[in-house]
């Protein structure tokens, strides 16, 4: 009689576990169902099987599946729309939940959808949030089709899911490891107190200090295994593709400290060091926490406040321009979009020529004509004459945190080499040769414990200090200079400004004001009209000079279909068979410059220059005194007059080096 042995396997995707004869066998790999093996033979087939060299069984599993009918939804265009952020004539991005995303191999794989689809340009993944964005050619590729292909890999898209709604699993978790240790560390303080009083041989009540010394050794326990487990996991990624980052040294010593501290106990000399071994992870996974929470919250609700307008031009029933907090927009309202402006919501256009350079959110510059009656996305920004909009879905602080985000490529993104990243590698191979040494010379002199010697370098050398330094370091510089109206993208740009070698300033309205200067016309006799054309024109220009110059003049009614702004020069506008400029000198063809300290706009009508506008720019308050002291060569750009660089170096100082008469 032969008796057939069954075992329990597991599924080499998922880890679900079942008996041996219930398996799915394919190129020596079990699986716990078709679903799963049928992911794996098509991540073999794409060349993506690093996704389970990340994790062990980093799947999920595919025995329930999804019905396809649960997706139809996506095929109505109104359902599927909310649901899209952003489209033109070729491209569509769209925004899933993912609730199934736990891991960097989950990541890994769902950054990689274009090549399991070749219509797909991108995507990127929102860990904390568990979403994840897609930019695709919806010519070739559907949003039912997009969801069906994440389904079949195992990541449903939650279509119920919305966002910010609640606190993610993966704060929860965070919350709940850093609670843990923090929880072992304070325990482990307070019964160490016999060890601190010198009371390690006193016994009373049933109470001594190895009691309190084996309680520690639990709690420290509990507190690497379950606090510390991501250091751990790091480190074995790192190793496993052959990079020794932070966390290889992390993870070293906190072996060694825990060794050698469950030594010391069982040989009975000592406690241990199970107070700093806990502190060593609390202290790290606070730092870590604090850093990640700084980013999406502190950093970037600064940015886009600077960035992208803060107020916008609502209409009111009247037609007058009411500047509006962009937060306070509702869908219905109507906005006044001036060239050059950011759009910063959904919205269709109502009126004007709307031509729409949406490179902020797909990385190339290309002007798209939008008819009247279509939709415009946030992001883009107008170039051409002024336009009126009506939102249709309300201001997002997410939806510009993810185009802030993707708006740099990639490619030439700052890469994170900073003090931690860059000793990282060679941490490990120098503590390991210092504490040899040590070894070595304490034995070979004979002197006592030269094991010991040699352990305490590795617990000593821990390189917490660094990370800590790192996490807290940038989150205080990000906010203390964000105070200062100072704003950066992320740490690593911290990184790179120590290696600043000339720093260049924009002229006016950067380091000079002109908000309340008093603005002087010299010239022919304007007409009622050729003032309201001016107006107009002005309105077009998003310069600091022709805001100043529209404050003066007031608000205007006419609407000017035919106007272009050359960059950098001035704007022409057609009304009424008359042509108008307003301008530089240059741009109006004035043939003598004004030797002048002052700012000049001229204007000129049927090409015959009427006269000018003057403007005495001065320097914002500190900024003499903050050119004087940076550490840099300072170059300025203006596309102010040459006669006006003495003036400026008059008061900025003659060490700086001036641009002037630049274009963009």
């Amino acid at each position: 009689m032969t008796n057939s042995v069954t075992h329990i396997t597991v599924c080499y995707h998922c880890g679900e576990e079942k008996l041996s004869t219930e398996m799915i066998v394919f190129a020596n790999k079990s699986f716990c169902c078709s679903g799963c093996s049928m992911v794996y033979q098509l991540l073999q087939h794409k060349d993506l099987c690093t996704y389970y060299a990340l994790h062990e069984q980093p799947g999920i599993s595919m025995q329930k599946g999804t019905s396809t009918q649960a997706f139809a939804l996506l095929d109505e265009a109104e359902l599927a729309a909310s649901f899209i952020v952003f489209q033109n004539q070729e491209q569509t991005d769209i925004i899933f939940s993912i609730p199934q995303m736990h891991c960097s191999s989950c990541l890994w794989l769902l950054e990689k959808l274009h090549v399991l689809n070749s219509h797909i340009i991108g995507s990127s993944v929102d860990f904390a949030n568990k979403k994840i964005y897609i930019q695709y050619n919806h010519k070739h590729i559907s949003p039912r089709s997009l969801a069906e292909l994440l389904a079949s890999v195992g990541y449903t898209p939650d279509l119920h899911t919305k966002a910010n709604s609640r606190l993610s699993d993966i704060d929860r978790s965070a919350i709940l490891e850093l609670g843990v240790a923090g929880f072992c560390f304070a325990n482990i303080m307070m019964l160490s107190f016999p060890e601190y009083l010198g009371l390690k041989n006193l016994v009373q009540d049933g109470l001594s200090p190895q009691l309190f010394r084996g309680l520690n050794f639990l709690l420290a326990t509990l507190a690497v295994l379950y606090s510390g487990k991501s250091f751990f996991k790091n480190a074995f990624v790192g190793i496993r593709f052959g990079k020794m980052n932070i966390d290889v040294p992390i993870v070293l010593a906190l072996i060694v400290t825990l060794g050698r501290s469950f030594f010391d106990i069982v040989s009975g000399t000592g406690g241990g060091y199970f107070d700093s071994f806990s502190g060593i992870i609390f202290f790290m996974l606070l730092g870590r926490y604090l850093q990640g929470k700084v980013s999406p919250t502190m950093h970037f609700n600064r940015e886009v406040s600077s960035y992208f307008p803060v107020a916008v031009a609502k209409l009111s029933i009247g037609g007058e321009e009411i500047y509006t907090k962009v937060e306070s927009l509702l869908v219905g309202d109507i906005i006044r979009i001036h060239c050059d402006e950011i759009i910063p919501v959904d919205a269709d256009v109502l009126r004007g020529n709307a031509a729409i350079d949406y490179a902020f959110v797909t990385g190339e510059s290309q002007i798209q004509a939008v008819e009247v009656g279509a939709i415009v996305y946030a992001g883009g920004r107008q170039t051409s004459t002024d336009i009126d909009v009506r939102v249709v879905k309300p201001f997002s602080l997410t939806a510009f945190t993810r185009l802030w985000n993707n708006s740099v490529d990639q490619s030439k993104h700052i890469k994170a080499n900073d003090f931690v990243t860059s000793i990282s590698n060679h941490f490990s191979i120098i503590v390991l040769f210092i504490a040899l040494v040590t070894w070595a010379v304490r034995y070979y002199f004979q002197l006592t414990d030269p094991i010991g010697a040699a352990v305490a370098v590795l617990i000593v050398a821990c390189p917490c200090g660094l990370l800590l330094t790192s996490s807290f370091t940038y989150g205080f510089l990000m906010n203390m200079f964000s105070r200062k109206g100072f704003y950066m993208r992320n740490g690593a740009v911290l990184s790179s400004m120590a290696s600043t070698t000339e720093i260049f300033f924009d002229k006016t309205g950067t380091l000079t004001t002109i908000d309340n200067c008093d603005v002087i016309y010299k010239g022919g006799i304007l007409t009622d009209m050729d003032k309201a054309v001016v107006a107009a024109m002005l309105r077009m220009s998003l310069h600091p000079i022709s805001k100043r110059l529209k404050k003066v003049m007031g608000d205007v009614d006419i609407d000017l279909e035919h106007v272009k702004e050359v960059q950098g020069a001035g704007v022409e506008a057609w009304y009424n068979d008359t042509y108008y400029k307003i301008g530089s000198a240059s741009f109006i063809g004035v043939a003598q410059h004004i030797n002048t300290a002052t700012s000049n706009v001229w204007v000129a009508v049927n090409n015959v220059p009427y006269g000018r506008f003057e403007l005495v720019q001065v320097l914002r308050n500190g900024i003499a005194k903050m050119l004087q002291e940076l550490p840099c060569p300072i170059t300025v750009l203006s596309g102010d007059d040459k006669a006006m660089e003495q003036v400026f170096k008059q008061d900025a100082g003659d060490h700086i080096y001036c641009l002037f008469e630049q274009k963009p």
